[in-house]
């Protein structure tokens, strides 16, 4: 079994037998392998569908926060710009105030906790099995 882990990691860190200069795989240390193992463990959890998709979700608030921030200002200078000098109808303010109820709706949304999930195939296909499982 030893040989077979010697081996293993030489093979692994790419450190054989001549790569050493002669020397044998003995001479590395397990600890320091031991951590590579866990910071590349590390990367790949970084990397899941599920963290991917908390970050993109975390992004796209963000995003839907600046564009609320944005719909608002502009509506309020609508506003202000029709009670001065009635350039902007009252069409087009309604539709600039009904963009920021649209914008705040999306926001609504995304901030959810909650997902649905569904399952569709053929008969027999091991939909209930995942489900169950």
């Amino acid at each position: 079994m030893a040989a077979y882990l010697n081996r293993t990691i030489s093979m692994v860190t790419g450190n054989g037998a001549n790569a050493n200069n002669g020397a044998t795989s003995s001479n590395y240390n397990p600890n320091a392998l031991m951590v590579e193992n866990r910071t590349m463990q590390n990367a790949i959890a970084d990397k899941s569908p599920l963290q991917v998709f908390v970050r993109a979700k975390k992004k796209i608030n963000d995003i839907y926060g600046e564009i609320e921030e944005y719909v608002i200002e502009t509506t309020q200078f609508i506003n202000a710009l029709h009670s001065e000098a009635e350039i902007v109808d009252k069409a087009e303010r309604e539709l600039f105030e009904s963009y920021v109820h649209k914008v705040a709706a999306i926001r609504e949304v995304l901030t959810r906790d909650h997902m649905k999930v569904a399952f569709f195939g053929r008969t027999s296909n091991g939909k209930s099995s995942v489900i169950n499982a």
